[in-house]
């Protein structure tokens, strides 16, 4: 947990965006923090904080030298998860008071004015951390998994006179760097492709987005071929679910590379 403070005070403060006020008020680039959670109180925290620093009174002494500085944050809610195996499906538990899963990391995107297709690149740092008791078993077993997850979606606008709906249609690929659960090694875990399908609407001058997204993983979390220092073939023919739903309040100021 102390490396996770670690990068988010890196993420917000160490890497800001110093941006002239004057270049950014017809531009179409966006660059901002992103903060995942699963659990809507850490979510809802975070943007009365952001909120709180967005005040005119507070920012208005820098606007006339930086763009301000503002983080997305997402809440997600996990949905149709489901492990099955031959014996049966197992019971899943997910850990979201103690901000056992989430996401850091940095989102770049082009919304162009005149335009109707945009796109949005994000690269992030993902933890997991669930429980899960198979059939036949007494206890649950806690399955932990870190990521890379490098993220690309299309934005496609449509137009409306004072706000407009867009779509986000995108893929985000799973690189696991570690993994504990029933063994200590990420073999037993597999790497892969989730799809990713977002619908929101901005207004105007797409400073202010809501954006609902869902998401299905297009792989299985066990690996199959993992052979157990028995032997055996631990998870033969387990077949899971993973999907997941995610709503996000964006603020952002457009600006240009300087």
């Amino acid at each position: 947990m102390k490396k996770s403070i670690l990068l988010l005070f890196v993420l917000f403060f160490v890497l800001p965006t110093n941006i002239k006020a004057q270049t950014i008020q017809h531009a179409g680039w966006y660059l901002a923090p992103v903060v995942t959670t699963t659990n809507p109180v850490y979510s809802l925290g975070f943007n009365v904080v952001r909120n709180m620093f967005q005040e005119e009174d507070i920012l208005g002494s820098l606007e006339d030298y930086m763009s301000p500085y503002f983080p997305r944050f997402r809440t997600m809610y996990r949905i149709g998860q489901k492990i099955k195996t031959p014996d049966g499906n197992a019971e899943i538990k997910w850990w979201d008071w103690k901000l056992q899963n989430f996401s850091l990391g940095y989102c770049v995107g082009y919304f162009p004015y005149n335009f109707p297709v945009g796109f949005i690149a994000e690269f992030d740092y993902e933890r997991q951390n669930w429980n899960a008791k198979l059939p036949g078993k007494d206890d649950y077993v806690n399955y932990s998994k870190q990521m890379i997850t490098p993220v690309v979606c299309a934005r496609i606008i449509l137009h409306k006179p004072t706000a407009s709906l867009f779509l986000e249609p995108g893929i985000k690929f799973n690189k696991t760097l570690s993994a504990k659960g029933d063994y200590d090694t990420k073999d037993y875990v597999n790497d892969g492709i989730t799809g990713i399908f977002g619908l929101g609407i901005c207004n105007k001058s797409r400073h202010i987005e809501y954006l609902i997204r869902y998401e299905r993983d297009f792989f299985d979390f066990f690996n199959q071929d993992f052979t157990a220092p028995d032997g055996t073939k631990t998870y033969k023919d387990f077949e899971t679910s993973m999907g997941a739903i995610s709503i996000t309040m964006r603020y952002h100021i457009n600006f240009v590379w300087q």
